[in-house]
């Protein structure tokens, strides 16, 4: 059984996702938060960075963890920006990757009850 049916599989069983994470340095604070959410809620989170506050190239970091979502080895992914535009952008260059640029917690809200 390959990395995607592992994945598909373990989702199936009980609503667990092995989620890819990534930031710029503008969303170092609210990555970690979502993260130790995701964590307490029994989730695989792969953390691709940044890890600080310091000025970064958001490709450096949103590339990688876009690329292990098309290959499969993620389900999921959230990446945390001062704009978003940036991420959805690169997470597009993924193959199978759809992006959702969310802004604001009422957008939040409605993609959560989708």
């Amino acid at each position: 059984m390959g990395m995607p049916a592992v994945l598909a599989e373990r989702n199936k069983r009980g609503n667990i996702m092995k989620i890819a994470m990534a930031n710029d340095h503008a969303g170092t604070a609210l990555k970690k938060q979502i993260k130790e959410y995701l964590e307490s809620e029994g989730h695989e989170v792969v953390d691709f960075g940044t890890y600080d506050k310091g000025s970064c190239d958001l490709s450096d970091f949103i590339l990688p963890a876009s690329l292990s979502i098309a290959k499969g080895e993620c389900e999921r992914g959230i990446f945390v920006d001062g704009v978003g535009y940036g991420s959805a952008m690169i997470c597009e260059q993924g193959k199978r990757n759809l992006c959702l640029r969310v802004s604001g917690s009422i957008l939040c809200d409605a993609c959560t009850s989708a």
